[in-house]
């Protein structure tokens, strides 16, 4: 008990001692490692520490600052010893940056296809524009969605400028990345119709040789049986190339058919 008394006496005495213009009690008192004092300080209590901005002192005579935690904000200021300090959730839900110094810093994070809308409502990116993941400051009106490049379109919610598309006539092509311009197929080749994103190119095939009796169908790329009845010569590229021998004097009443019909006597 009587080392306790002594102890709280000593503690007394060192909060009146006069504080040096070297920032110390008396001669031997020094304000604690990384705190400081202004001229004239009389107890341990007016040692202080200058925080930084998105930092605090989270635990009594910390001399080190923490920084705060995500979606958290903290203005520089003063602490003193014996004392901490805490820092401050960011508002309107803009908890998703870096911890920052003030609130009008804080940041939303908008996910892709989305805007910000200047009440913080979160919104779809309409048809034919797009927009990517990105952080919107809470001092910031808001943002907004990207148009595609003309001639190109999205769906809803495009997340970036390469889900912006054209749609390409069957037997076209785009040649150069960004093109608008749709180029013809030769007539050896073949391409049904397509979409083509923005940045990507696109090409034709070459139409294969179909056998006899056979044709090329663009619809299925594939070659196919002509109609029953019907032949074709080798290579053929429509079934417009199917043909039927007719005998003489006969004809074919409509098209389609495989009867013949007899020519009348004259």
């Amino acid at each position: 008990m009587k080392k306790i008394v002594k102890t709280i006496y000593i503690l007394l005495g060192l909060s009146c001692l006069f504080l040096s213009s070297n920032h110390s009690f008396a001669a031997n008192y020094p304000c604690p490692e990384g705190y400081t004092s202004a001229e004239g300080a009389t107890s341990i209590n007016e040692c202080y520490i200058n925080v930084p901005g998105a930092y605090h002192i989270a635990e009594l005579g910390d001399s080190v600052p923490t920084i705060c935690g995500t979606g958290e904000y903290k203005e520089a200021h003063r602490v003193y010893y014996g004392t901490n300090s805490s820092c401050n959730t960011c508002l309107n839900g803009f908890v998703d940056g870096e911890p920052v110094s003030v609130n009008t810093d804080c940041k939303k994070l908008v996910p892709a296809g989305n805007w910000m809308g200047a009440n913080y409502e979160i919104k779809h990116c309409s048809a034919g524009k797009y927009n990517e993941e990105h952080y919107v400051r809470a001092g910031m009106p808001g943002s907004s969605c990207q148009a595609c490049p003309s001639g190109y379109t999205s769906d809803e919610e495009a997340t970036s400028i390469n889900k912006c598309y054209i749609n390409v006539s069957a037997n076209h092509y785009i040649a150069n990345a960004g093109d608008t311009t749709e180029v013809a197929c030769l007539d050896n080749e073949f391409k049904p119709a397509h979409t083509v994103y923005y940045g990507d190119t696109s090409s034709c095939n070459a139409i294969p040789t179909c056998g006899v009796s056979t044709y090329f169908d663009y619809v299925t790329t594939n070659c196919r049986s002509c109609p029953s009845s019907y032949t074709s010569d080798e290579g053929a590229i429509t079934i417009n190339e199917c043909y039927i021998n007719v005998s003489a004097n006969h004809y074919i009443a409509n098209a389609g058919d495989t009867a013949e019909t007899a020519c009348l006597e004259t």
